[in-house]
């Protein structure tokens, strides 16, 4: 069922022009930069479907709700345009859950100290002073 699933949508896809290359090939990463971005046009070829309705839409009643973070783990996967010439084919980093961090805008790289300046190379024979407040 998988595997037709990604055939199925590769072939809805490629019904969109702005979808494929100068040699008909689907661009991955504008897939899933419209799919993060909620596009329109996205949107209305994925729920004229209804298998693919089925799977990456929910019903709220009544309204149907685009799961673009499933949608975007699918067309991530290696199963998904095996050959695709894309930034995210086979990436290495850091994640929180299943998601890269770098894809998130809920990541702080934090450090102790950010009210005051620490002194650092300093030899023993200068005397080492303590914390100098750059905030107070």
């Amino acid at each position: 069922m998988k595997a037709n699933l990604f055939k199925h949508i590769e072939l809805l896809l490629k019904t969109n022009s702005r979808y494929l290359s100068e040699d008909d090939k689907l661009l991955k990463a504008k897939i899933y930069e419209d799919a993060m971005r909620m596009d329109k046009q996205l949107i209305k070829i994925l729920i004229s479907d209804d298998l693919v309705k089925d799977v990456f839409f929910i019903n709220v009643d009544g309204v149907l709700v685009f799961d673009k973070h499933k949608f975007a783990k699918f067309i991530d996967s290696k199963e998904f345009l095996e050959n695709s010439y894309t930034s995210y084919a086979n990436k290495i980093g850091l994640t929180s859950g299943d998601e890269f961090i770098s894809r998130s805008s809920a990541v702080v790289l934090d450090f102790p100290f950010k009210d005051c300046y620490l002194g650092g190379g300093q030899l023993k024979t200068i005397k080492k002073d303590k914390r100098s407040s750059l905030m107070n």
